[in-house]
């Protein structure tokens, strides 16, 4: 049969659901001493991520369980229609799998749960039960949008917080690791901070085929092996940045100590009250946030187009020097906690001459989000213990508002230019850092991605344009690359 026929035969397959698998007892896999370690893997592969999927489960396999550690996956796979005629794609239950070593491309470890539909809360209450360890390590692979949940993200922070909470009660995880979008984020890391030692992640938009299980699963047994004084948290986070770096060579990863943010959120309570009491003039603060980094720039119509970087944006209001010294220092002091929060931190060369990234992103919106969702934000715990939502509704409640697009093909242009105008240029007198500079950029985007998306991103550009000690090569990004494999933007 050739491979066009075989490719039909499996599509036309793929719409019956596979027959049940045989089940093995969890009990007859492991004894009832508990491991060094048990890493429960997450994952949802639905929405175009079936494929990446089945590649973490090989990736798994090609390491496999051991007698000191539990790798045991659950998923849910459903392929698009663009994927149904790969190998392995068929519609399937959720299944739940104890991985173990082979050499198979195929997934050939033992099935030991079968269920319509199982939630996360569900999973890691039954994986802490069946397979007991010393320290708990979750993967959570799934289409991610920061501390909200929208279109294909299916959980927001608050959800995930409370599911966690309802299965592990008082039991903390060493690490939280997100294989997801977005998920390295201020509010996300204070919301699950109860849960785990340690989250790790990415601030921005991640290919859903990079993360390294392979090597992850590896240095998990490495870690295993060495005294129980070296199995933290801490360092098995900092392992999992090093990991990227090598592995994932355009990515940014970090892993924060959840233990710390208590402190931090109390610095930010502080700058905010400080910021207030001191009638701070709304577009100063503003111009700092614009100045601050977004780690999604392509889209100004999605929230996580106000995913900014939260370091760099302290680090605005504690230099600059028309500001009240308290306001500047309440901004150093809660930089400093910030960086305490930090275990490690990677940036890939690449990416440092065109994102700023110091470690987690916070919601720093460029408009005004509206009462409804300012509403939603104040639920966070992040939000009602900082006051994050009365600096934004602070912010706009002075400034001018930046007008957002009415459709029209020159409105996003004009947008750019009027709010470079009224608010940058006004506290900016240096000469644009940038190659090309930003008037050249927004002609080339234009010419790139046509006058709307185009003028989006030269509207990004000039507000985001970051003065002196920035700078540096800044090209116009290429029109969207067709890659069902991206864990959040689906073209």
């Amino acid at each position: 049969m050739n491979t066009l026929a075989a490719n039909l035969v499996r599509f036309g397959k793929s719409f019956r659901s596979e027959p049940k698998a045989s089940l093995t007892a969890p009990e007859s896999l492991v004894g009832p001493e508990p491991k060094d370690y048990t890493v429960l893997v997450y994952a949802d592969g639905r929405d175009g991520l079936a494929p990446s999927t089945l590649r973490a489960l090989n990736e798994l396999e090609a390491v496999g369980s051991s007698e000191r550690v539990n790798l045991v996956a659950q998923v849910t796979s459903q392929a698009s229609l663009r994927d149904r005629h790969l190998a392995q794609l068929g519609a399937m239950p959720t299944r739940t799998y104890y991985l173990q070593h082979d050499e198979s491309e195929h997934v050939t470890s033992p099935v030991v749960r079968e269920q319509s539909q199982a939630s996360l809360e569900d999973f890691v209450r039954w994986g802490v039960e069946k397979f007991p360890a010393k320290h708990y390590v979750l993967i959570i692979k799934q289409h991610g949008m920061g501390f909200s949940a929208s279109g294909k993200a299916p959980m927001s922070a608050r959800q995930m917080n409370a599911q966690l909470e309802r299965a592990l009660g008082d039991k903390k995880l060493d690490v939280i690791a997100m294989d997801s979008c977005q998920m390295m984020q201020t509010e996300v890391g204070y919301q699950l901070r109860g849960r785990a030692e340690v989250l790790t992640g990415s601030p921005e938009s991640i290919w859903a085929r990079e993360y390294p299980y392979r090597t992850l699963a590896g240095s998990i047994e490495r870690l295993a092996q060495l005294p129980a004084e070296s199995q933290t948290g801490a360092r098995l986070g900092q392992i999992i940045t090093r990991i990227h770096e090598k592995e994932v060579p355009q990515g940014i990863q970090t892993a924060v100590d959840l233990g710390a943010m208590q402190k931090f959120g109390g610095s930010l309570q502080e700058l905010v009250d400080t910021i207030v009491d001191h009638k701070v003039s709304p577009e100063r603060v503003y111009t700092q946030l614009m100045r601050s980094q977004s780690l999604d720039p392509g889209h100004m119509d999605s929230i996580s187009y106000n995913f900014r970087d939260l370091g760099s944006f302290l680090k605005g209001l504690h230099q600059d020097e028309q500001l009240p010294d308290q306001v500047r220092a309440k901004a150093a002091e809660a930089r400093q906690n910030l960086q305490h929060t930090t275990l490690a931190h990677y940036i890939s060369d690449k990416w440092k001459s065109v994102k700023t990234s110091t470690g987690p992103t916070a919601y720093l919106p460029w408009a005004h989000p509206g009462q409804a969702s300012l509403d939603s934000y104040q639920n966070l715990d992040f939000a009602r213990d900082t006051g994050w939502d009365k600096l934004i509704d602070y912010v706009f409640s002075g400034a001018p508002q930046p007008e957002k697009s009415t459709g029209s093909p020159l409105s996003p242009a004009k947008l750019a230019l009027r709010t470079y105008k009224q608010f940058i240029a006004p506290y900016d007198s240096s000469a644009c850092p940038y190659t090309p500079s930003c008037s050249q950029y927004a002609r080339e985007a234009v010419e790139t991605h046509g006058l709307i998306e185009g003028g989006q991103h030269a509207l990004m550009r000039l507000v985001g344009c970051s003065g002196p000690g920035g700078g540096g090569a800044d090209p116009v990004p290429p029109a969207h690359r067709d890659d069902h494999a991206h864990h959040h933007h689906h073209h």
